[in-house]
């Protein structure tokens, strides 16, 4: 009798072990895990994304952040709940239908709601006031700028990204431009300015943040620096460090003596100049690019230039004579290929413009640094903006487009500056005004017939419907826009 009870308890425990363990192994992750976030949806209920903060809810195709991304649900949108919730690293996740696509979303991240019920929902609260713009600008009306290379900018009708804002073009990485009016603060917190890109005129973000700049003034500066002697040189020009005193020229990381040394450039060594003058500790520096090396350099130093210009005439030693001088428009010559690159001749290779090409010419000519001596130009091409060179010794490698190609701007003739650093008024027109902006701006002064002046900036076309091209010039120490000509008459030549 003892024996047979003890064999029934035997078998009992037996038959129930196995259905406790299934119970086990069985229990709802979400009873094993904590989430200490309320949850506020039901299954067979609506629910939406909250608009504060407004942002997208993703949908994944299980609970947990680890899983892949099968859609998204915007805020303020309506979705299904199914099932759930499922508790997973302390986060609580639904499963829910939105659009007829079906997955699971958090409701939160343990502190903040994403999701909240659809009905009876209290409104949101008032959005927060706009950002302040809090980036230093460097932009000024009636000077230049340029895109940073790299990504684009957008042009838009009117500052900000509000619905107001419509997106009209882009100016490419490199791509350079006149500042027409501005800054404004847009409604994303950041500063616009009104410019004139190749004729199109919009208005473009300088950067972001307080130390993100998409954006950088072409510095014209003064023609001399407190300090020192008359700038010589000429950004988008070369220059050649002098052998008098022959010594090699520090390259640093930012204007000034004490910046970082990242090279040198020896006694008689070509360099190509990016940008400047600056003027820092008394001398004037410019941004110049020698052997792949890219910094600031001193021109000289009380009364000593260390560096000197080399004259641009279109004629470089290791190329034919250029044929593209004062062209808008060139095309790569049939049968063979040419590169851009990001400065001349040691730049990194941005792109390749196949035999036949048509690109846009935004500047030169200027001669190589190097002892190769090529003529290059800076060329625009689907977007690329880089340097090109137009041959080798007696070969060309670029030829103008068929027709000579199109005239810059539609109400001047087709411009002959381009390249060069100094032109002067034609004889019999009058004298040429020179504005502080381009067409509408304040007449800041006037250049007699035969007088030569320098050239700074251009060329732009005008925003008017007059369409002429404009140049930012200097003449006796006055610096402003003047215009090329009118429908087929010059008022300026070379």
């Amino acid at each position: 009798m003892i024996v047979q009870r003890i064999m029934r308890c035997v078998l009992v425990v037996a038959l129930w072990l196995p259905l406790l363990a299934v119970g086990q192994v069985g229990a709802s992750p979400a009873q094993l895990q904590v989430c200490n976030q309320p949850a506020r949806l039901t299954v067979g209920g609506t629910g939406r994304v909250t608009t504060v903060p407004s942002l997208p809810n993703r949908v994944r195709s299980y609970p947990g952040f680890n899983a892949p991304v099968t859609g998204q649900i915007p805020a303020g949108g309506v979705f299904t709940v199914t099932g759930g919730p499922f508790c997973e690293a302390g986060i609580l996740w639904w499963q829910v239908n939105y659009s007829g696509g079906l997955g699971w979303t958090a409701e939160g991240d343990g502190f903040t709601y994403w999701l909240e019920p659809a009905g009876n929902v209290p409104p949101p609260p008032p959005p927060p006031p706009p950002p302040a713009c809090a980036l230093a600008t460097r932009l000024t009306i009636g000077g230049q700028g340029r895109v940073t290379p790299g990504l684009p900018n957008l042009l838009r009708s009117a500052p900000g990204t509000a619905s107001n804002s419509q997106v009209i073009g882009q100016i490419p990485g490199g791509g350079q431009f006149a500042v027409l009016s501005g800054p404004q603060c847009g409604n994303d917190g950041r500063w616009w300015w009104q410019v004139n890109y190749q004729g199109l005129i919009g208005w473009t973000a300088e950067g972001e943040g307080t130390n993100t700049y998409w954006t950088e003034p072409i510095y014209s500066g003064p023609l001399s620096c407190p300090g020192f002697l008359p700038s010589r040189l000429t950004a988008g020009a070369t220059g050649r460090v002098t052998t008098v005193p022959n010594l090699p020229n520090r390259i640093r990381a930012n204007p000034g003596f004490n910046a970082n040394v990242l090279g040198q450039i020896p006694a008689g060594e070509q360099f190509w100049i990016a940008n400047g003058p600056f003027c820092a500790e008394n001398t004037a520096w410019w941004q110049v690019s020698y052997a792949g090396i890219v910094g600031w350099t001193a021109e000289g130093q009380a009364n000593t230039y260390w560096l000197q210009p080399i004259a641009q005439t279109g004629q470089c030693a290791g190329s034919p004579a250029s044929r593209l001088v004062g062209l808008v428009q060139g095309r790569v010559s049939p049968g063979t290929g040419s590169s851009i690159r990001l400065t001349p001749e040691s730049g990194t290779v941005l792109a390749t413009m196949p035999a036949g090409a048509v690109f846009n010419i935004l500047f030169g000519p200027i001669c190589g640094p190097s002892s190769q001596q090529l003529t290059w130009y800076q060329v625009e091409y689907n977007g690329t903006v880089g340097w090109t060179a137009e041959g080798r010794g007696g070969v060309y490698w670029l030829e103008p487009p068929v027709g000579g190609g199109p005239r810059l701007c539609a109400g001047s003739p087709p411009t002959r500056l381009i390249g060069l650093t100094q032109a002067r008024v034609t004889i019999g027109g009058g004298p040429n005004s020179i504005r502080n902006g381009i067409e509408s701006g304040v007449v800041l002064g006037h250049i007699p017939e035969g007088a030569t002046f320098r050239i700074v900036g251009g060329p732009v076309c005008g925003p008017s419907s007059f369409h002429q091209t404009w140049y930012q010039v200097e003449y006796n120490g006055i610096t402003g826009w003047t215009v090329e000509g009118w429908q087929n008459e010059y008022y300026l030549q070379p």
